[in-house]
């Protein structure tokens, strides 16, 4: 079984600005510290190296789309 990766403190500030600012990935990757943010945000994106990135990423948003979802539920009990 291959142990999961864990994010790196520039991957964690990067996953947070995708998932949570209205911000291109050069301008994530560049506010997160990368060096060359547009390579790095390529890279982070869709490099199967940094798959563990890509998931937080898609799990993030995952949680943030059910949580911000409208339903008539949601309406009715406001």
């Amino acid at each position: 079984m291959e142990e999961k990766k864990k994010l790196t403190k520039k991957q964690e500030t990067f996953v947070d600005l995708m998932v949570y600012q209205d911000y291109k990935q050069t301008k994530c990757a560049h506010l997160a510290g990368y060096e060359n943010p547009g390579v790095a945000a390529t890279r982070l994106l869709s490099d199967q190296q940094y798959a563990h990135v890509q998931e937080k990423i898609m799990e993030l948003k995952a949680v943030q789309r059910a949580k911000n979802e409208i339903t008539f539920e949601g309406i009715a009990t406001k």
